[in-house]
């Protein structure tokens, strides 16, 4: 039998994030830069539906409005999203099902960068979890800081993914 390299690819990515997995205790948490889940779905799935991943935090999902969360589902997980009102871009989480989460902020059609935050509850911890997404260089940080300061201040415990350019820093 010949296996293309795509199921290969797909095969090697899903041992990768189960080795990754391992450790005892603790959030399972990941980044990627899909550039267009929408296109990766089956693949996305595929990976991460038997995985111990807790939250995949997703940058430039290319999602739009018109795309429904029920053609996004992923078995076994909860989606936040925050599209881009626009061509590409986005951010999203997908939080495995058993968390208790609401989305504490997101990104609008007047923010440059584009970001969705989810408060989500493991027992008695809550945890701030966010995926950011700015799209180019030029675009100043300091709104998004901002924000970003106001909705951190009753966390102790904060995850933030994404693709945010070292100038941001």
């Amino acid at each position: 039998m010949v296996r293309n390299t795509r199921d290969y690819s797909r095969d090697s990515t899903r041992n990768m994030v189960q080795i990754l997995c391992k450790q005892r205790a603790g959030l399972r948490v990941c980044h990627i830069n899909a550039q267009s889940l929408k296109n990766k779905l089956d693949e996305f799935s595929y990976i991460f539906e038997s995985s111990e991943v807790d939250v995949v935090c997703i940058s430039e999902t290319w999602f739009s409005n018109d795309l429904n969360d029920s053609f996004l589902r992923v078995k076994g997980f909860n989606l936040y999203r925050a599209d881009r009102f626009g061509y590409a871009g986005g951010s999203a989480i997908y939080i495995k099902q058993g968390y208790k989460c609401k989305v504490i902020a997101r990104s609008d059609a007047t923010s440059n960068i584009e970001y969705v935050f989810v408060e989500a509850m493991n027992n008695d911890q809550k945890i701030l979890i966010g995926s950011v997404y700015r799209p180019s260089r030029q675009i100043n940080c300091d709104a998004f800081f901002n924000i970003l300061t106001n909705i951190t201040l009753p966390y102790s415990d904060i995850i933030v993914a994404g693709d945010l350019i070292q100038t941001c820093f």
